[in-house]
């Protein structure tokens, strides 16, 4: 993907779940030894949690359209970095506070290997430090471009796979 419109800015300590939607199918790996919701990834500054793949409509309702546990295929493309207290607080970020925060750009990698796909995948992550997180690489069943909706929502993606109303 390009990067977002808007960044998303995930405070450190606290968790953001996407889901990835596009027509053609988001490539992601079938764990044998991981449940939703267990750690898949970690980097240091981000960490990646088993999440779910959607085979048909986004937020359809049948529980069948729900493909568990899966991991996302791709790169989180961020920047990590620290605010120090020359004020702005609260929910400062680099874009907000640019004389209190300094920032990184990193990437949390994830295996090309293996996996299969379908037309969605959600998942949480958990930012161990301050992130703002602006694209994501993945694989695809499809060469070349794609559309790709990408909806989030602070706090993890269980128990919100089939309301729409909870992500932005």
């Amino acid at each position: 993907l390009n990067g977002f419109d808007t960044s998303i800015f995930v405070r450190g300590g606290t968790t953001q779940s996407f889901y990835l939607y596009t027509p053609n199918k988001i490539m992601y790996l079938k764990p044998t030894n991981l449940a939703s919701g267990e750690l898949a990834y970690n980097d240091g500054n981000v960490q990646l949690f088993a999440g779910v793949g959607v085979t048909e409509v986004k937020f359809s309702s049948t529980s069948s359209n729900i493909l568990s546990p899966r991991v996302f295929r791709g790169s989180i493309r961020y920047d990590a970095g620290s605010c120090g207290n020359g004020i702005c607080d609260k929910s400062e970020t680099s874009s907000t506070c640019p004389s209190d925060c300094t920032f990184t750009e990193q990437a949390l990698q994830m295996s090309p290997d293996g996996g299969s796909g379908a037309i969605g995948a959600m998942f949480s992550v958990k930012a161990l430090n301050n992130l703002e997180i602006y694209s994501f690489d993945f694989y695809s069943a499809r060469n070349g471009n794609d559309q790709v909706q990408v909806y989030t929502r602070p706090g993890p993606y269980a128990s919100f796979e089939f309301d729409e109303s909870a992500w932005t």
